[in-house]
């Protein structure tokens, strides 16, 4: 729900406000690593994750020190988001890994998943997205109740009871 939350927040026009009156939209592929960077709220997880990406996925020993932190985010825009947490997950279960790449793997799944929500609770769902939701939450519940009561009475697919004589049921 939380995915395709971003995917219905981004089509409806969800976005985060940002210094001096300027908008920032949900972020996609091209644009998550410099979104997500941007808004962690631990400088040590941005550090971590920072760290991690251009070790494993640019090929550098250590983070660049004399560049500005806008353009280190922008050197990310062609790192795959799905690529990276499949690489993270194959390490961290593979029994071939080694321990310190394992350890190292789990911290920063841990990083990544603490900041995902910190980081998406800044784009505010505007009026489609709410409505969305709520259409999602209220078929949900419409679901769970018509499959209670399937397994308590006697009802047909539209939650409406079979009309049946009581007496005759028990």
């Amino acid at each position: 729900m939380f995915f395709l939350g971003a995917g219905a927040s981004y089509g409806a026009g969800a976005y985060a406000s940002v210094q001096h009156g300027g908008h920032l939209r949900i972020p996609m592929q091209s644009t998550f690593w410099d979104t997500f960077l941007r808004f962690c709220r631990s400088t040590k997880n941005r550090r971590r994750i920072e760290s991690f990406l251009f070790r494993y996925f640019k090929g550098y020993a250590r983070v660049p020190a004399r560049v500005q932190s806008s353009k280190r985010r922008a050197m990310f825009e062609d790192v795959n988001v799905e690529e990276v947490f499949t690489f993270l997950s194959e390490r961290a279960r593979a029994p071939s890994t080694s321990s310190q790449l394992r350890r190292e793997a789990i911290k920063i799944w841990a990083a990544l998943i603490s900041e995902l929500p910190r980081v998406f609770s800044r784009f505010e769902p505007n009026a489609d997205t709410r409505a969305t939701f709520s259409t999602t939450v209220l078929q949900n519940h419409k679901t769970r109740r018509i499959s209670r009561l399937w397994r308590t009475q006697r009802v047909n697919r539209d939650g409406k009871p079979y009309a049946t004589n009581r007496a005759n049921t028990r």
